[in-house]
């Protein structure tokens, strides 16, 4: 849990941890519910979602780089490689979704 609370921005303050909490209680409940054909559609769009807002923490870690946190994942080349990794996350759901949609509206 620590290395997500370090993934939250420093100007998020001590609601660091409670985001973390609820993303993963989000996180759960969005993931099993797509594992439901029937309300696949909508909740993949709502991952898709998600993965958009965890974007924010990697683009604040892009921003502040040159803080020397320790670690591979936090050097420049590190975090660019986690907002790709996260991009690659949204472009993953949106293809589910639109997945999901045309095969919703096929006959």
């Amino acid at each position: 849990m620590d290395y997500f609370r370090s993934l939250v921005p420093d100007w998020l303050g001590r609601r660091g941890g409670l985001l973390v909490g609820a993303s993963g209680v989000v996180e759960v409940f969005v993931g099993a519910l797509v594992l439901l054909p029937a309300s696949r559609g909508a909740l993949v769009w709502a991952a898709a979602g998600l993965f958009v807002v965890y974007l924010l923490p990697h683009l604040d870690a892009l921003r502040s780089v040159h803080r020397g946190r320790p670690g591979v994942l936090w050097r420049p080349a590190g975090v660019v490689a986690r907002l790709a990794v996260n991009v690659g996350y949204v472009g993953w759901a949106v293809t589910v979704a639109l997945t999901a949609a045309s095969a919703a509206c096929a006959p």
